[in-house]
Formats: structure tokens, sequence, C-alpha cells
């Protein structure tokens, strides 16, 4: 595969300006980058996940196992494939997850021949250890073997190009170099691209290394290249520190450090799709709002009123809060589309008015440039989801306040952290307050509360959530326990209100 000047904008906000690389028939790929530098978003984008959402826009040259894709054209090709662990998967059995590839590349099949060809995909990946849980339902094996489960699925679907997000994280090293030892086998019939963040991992892994920062491959090169010979500072950085301090491709040059080196002019490509954007928030403000999106006072506490006659969600399974006002926010999601040009960058509304994800404030730009921003937009309080807090004295400059739940990158909270989480945000909800969920990227972890949130005051179901959450934002809940959670917290729910 051979990819030249891709880039991907949600809206105006641009992850990747300017890509270039080549996949070597045969090859294993790592990519690496600092946190929140768009590893994923790559990845969704090649696999045409990301086209889902209206506010994608994409360019560049893509020549797929030499067939030229359009981006409207990228995941169109089957031989390309993105390991994906699917909620719904978490309930079915390992048989069953294997039976659904199997059909897709063979056809229909008797279940005596789905179990012959499922053990023999796993003799021939040397996977043994499985056969013993092809009965068990997914969600009950180790996270090592969920991960493997997804993995077998893909390659029993024989693709040519197979990419991997992030397989190894929260795994021992044992587990890891378990995994790995898979992934390894795959290389026989296909290309691997993977996208890790540990060093010594990678270092065992790869055949080829590409470091992706500031929305462009700062390098591709060997392995001993890459770890013994940088080819430029920001791969020596990158090598020494675990990461490497580049502004994303669409910084403001006048909110970077005096001694921060400015990002490339964007790409005729790029500026064009910030304009589409632009106009796009500009109709949709001038257009009278939708009525689901009105933002009604909430009833008074002390006597409240009848709640009025909403709509059901598209998806329920279990009877929702008694917290109307919450159900009332949930169901306008997404309803109408702010214009955000005075929010922060990376600052998305998932309730107009109301409740926003975004990144932390001074992540990128200076912290009282964001926090100013963020009060100029309507946002009163922060919930902070990173392990380090906020500077509190900034956020006093700027009257703002926050609540800290420290979570770890990559990683769900508990069902009992999220609970008591939710029930704090719906009360300031109903009190009036305009609430901005953060992480450090503003879309792993700010994602996976968002999306909680609306199962628990919305009524959706876990994979409903998701859809809805990723119409805002796709790169929204980065990890596969991040996903695996949010159907776990569903069921959590479904089980205490049933």
């Amino acid at each position: 595969m051979s990819v030249q000047h891709l880039g991907v904008a949600f809206g105006t906000r641009v992850i990747l300006a300017d890509v270039d690389f080549e996949l070597e028939a045969g090859g294993l790929h790592v990519l690496m980058g600092p946190m929140g530098t768009g590893k994923s978003t790559l990845l969704r984008s090649l696999a045409g996940l990301n086209r889902r959402s209206t506010r994608f826009a994409g360019w560049g040259k893509v020549v797929c196992l030499g067939r030229q894709l359009a981006p409207h054209e990228w995941g169109s090709d089957e031989r390309l494939q993105l390991v994906q662990q699917q909620p719904r998967f978490l309930m079915l059995t390992v048989l069953e997850v294997l039976a659904e590839a199997l059909r897709a590349q063979h056809g229909p099949l008797t279940p005596a021949q789905t179990a012959e060809q499922s053990e023999q995909l796993l003799r021939e990946l040397d996977q043994t250890a499985l056969l013993a849980h092809l009965r068990r339902r997914v969600v009950d094996l180790d996270t090592s073997l969920q991960r493997a489960v997804a993995i077998l699925a893909a390659a029993a679907r024989r693709p040519k190009i197979l990419m991997i997000d992030e397989p190894a994280t929260g795994l021992s090293d044992y587990d890891a170099h378990g995994l790995f030892d898979l992934i390894r086998r795959l290389r026989a019939d296909a290309t691997v691209m993977v996208v890790l963040h540990n060093l010594r991992h990678a270092r065992s892994l790869a055949t080829h290394m590409m470091l992706l920062a500031g929305g462009r491959i700062q390098a591709s090169c060997s392995v001993d290249e890459f770890f013994d010979r940088p080819p430029n500072a920001v791969v020596r950085q990158f090598v020494t520190t675990g990461s490497c301090h580049l502004p994303a491709p669409d910084a403001d040059p006048s909110t970077l450090a005096d001694d921060a080196t400015p990002p490339p002019p964007l790409p005729e490509a790029a500026l064009h799709a910030i304009a589409a954007a632009r106009r796009q928030d500009e109709e949709a403000a001038a257009a009278p709002p939708a009525p689901a999106a009105a933002a009604a006072p909430p009833p008074a506490v002390a006597t409240p009123a009848p709640a009025p006659a909403v709509p059901a969600p598209p998806v329920r399974r279990y009877k929702v809060l008694q917290t109307n006002n919450g159900f009332e926010l949930a169901n306008s999601i997404a309803a109408t589309a702010l214009p955000s040009s005075l929010a922060p960058r990376g600052f998305s509304w998932v309730v107009p008015g109301r409740l926003a994800g975004c990144p932390m404030p001074g992540a990128v730009a200076d912290i009282d440039y964001d926090l100013a921003a963020l009060k100029r937009v309507g946002i009163t309080k922060l919930i902070t989801l990173t392990e380090r807090d906020l500077d509190q004295a900034a956020l006093r400059r700027h009257g703002l306040t926050n609540l800290h739940l420290p979570i770890r990158d990559r990683e769900p909270p508990t069902v009992a952290q999220t609970h008591m989480l939710l029930t704090h945000m719906q009360r300031l909800l109903d009190k009036g307050e305009s609430l901005a969920v953060h992480c450090l990227a503003g879309l792993g972890r700010t994602g996976t509360v968002l999306a909680a949130w609306l199962i628990r005051e919305g009524g959706l179901a876990a994979d409903e959530a998701l859809k809805r959450i990723r119409r805002i934002d796709p790169a929204f809940v980065q990890s596969q326990e991040q996903e695996q959670f949010l159907f776990a917290y569903e069921q959590a729910l479904t089980q205490q209100l049933l």
C-alpha cells in the first residue's frame, strides 16, 4: 500500500495534514507517536470507518493492492481489514465470532464445517489454547484472549493488509509477547501495520518503524536506524523520552510558546476542508434551531412539573433512570451543529450549550487561552479525567471550577466510579451548569464518559451510544477496554433496573 499526501479533518479541526508512507509487502510495520496525534484516526480512516461522520473530510492518494482509492472509497477493499472488538461480540462465544468471519469469507457453512474450520484456523496460527474455550463467551475470557479472538476474527477473512490498533495496552509483558507471536504468524499471508506505544515492544516486533507527529510522518525507516541511528531530532527525542513535542498541524502560531517551532503551512486540500466546514457551521447557526435541541430551564426541585412526553431513543433495553431533564438532554445530542470557532481546538458540543468534550486546557495552546475560550462559549465547570489535576489558580483566573476523577490513559473507569461521576454531573446539569468533559487528547476517556452518560441518562444501549457519540467525533472512545466497559456498564444498569 502506498499513501501520499493523506490528510483528515473533522469540521475545522485538522488531525492529519500531509501523511506519506509505504507498506512493504509481508512487512510488520509499527506506527508510533505521541498521545492524541492521530494514529487511530489514520487507521480508522483507511478502514473507511470515519466516512460515517458528516464532519469528516479526507484528501490524498491511497493505492491499496494496486487500486487507487479516492477518500470516499477508503475502506471499500475488503482485502484491507482493521481489527475491531465490537461490543456485541462480547456476548457471543468464540466459535460464534469466528463463524461470522468465516461465513463472510466462504459463504454459508454448516455447524460442523464452522467448527472444523475454526479449529483449523486456531491450529494454523498456533492458538490451540483457545480450542478449550470455543464455546465460552468472549466476555468471560482474559483480556489477552479477547484480543486474540478479535485478531483471529479479522485473520479469518484472509486480508492482504491487516491493521491492529494498540493490541498490547494494559497487558503484562508475558501476555503481550504471546499476542505478538500471533501477530508475527499473520505475516505469512498479510502485510501487518500495528500501532504501539511501548518502545521495547516495538523494537521486538517490528520489521519497519514509522513515527507520526504533528499531523505528518516524521520518519519511516528500519528498526535499527530508528532506535540506534535516529534520522532526525524528532525521532531522537521520541526514542529518548517516549514522546516528542510538535504542535498540531492546525495550531495557531500566536498561541504557541516562544521557543516552539510553528507547524508547516497546511496543504490546499486542508484549507478547502476548513472553509467548507466553516460554511456548514455558519449555515447551521443561521438556521432555526431544531425543537429537540432547545434547552428549557430545569423544573424546580421543590415542585417538579410533570415531564413532557419525549420520544423513545432508537434503542432501549431497560427503563430510563428517573432523571427527566437528563433524558431530554441526552436525546438532543447532536441535534444541531453549533459553530465552535470561538472554542479551543478539539472542542465539540455533545448537547448544544450544556455538555461538551475537549482536550485538556493547556495541552496544546496556552492554558489561559484555552480556559478563556471555554468560558467564552459558555462552559461553567470542567470534568477533569486526567491523572494530573488542572491548575486551580488558572481556573480561578477565569472564574471556572472543576471536578476531578483521575483515570489512567486508554483505560475505563470502574462501574462504581462512573455511577458516582454521572450522578454528580447530572446534578450539576440540573442546576444549570454547562459542563466540558476532558482528558488529555479529549478522545478516549472523554468519549467513554460522554457515552456512559448517554447510556445512563438517555436510556441508550452501548452500541447506540457509541454510534451517537462518534457522529460528533469518530475518534471518541479509543481503546477496546473502553468499548468493552460501555457494554459492561449497560449490563450493570440492566441488572440494577429490571
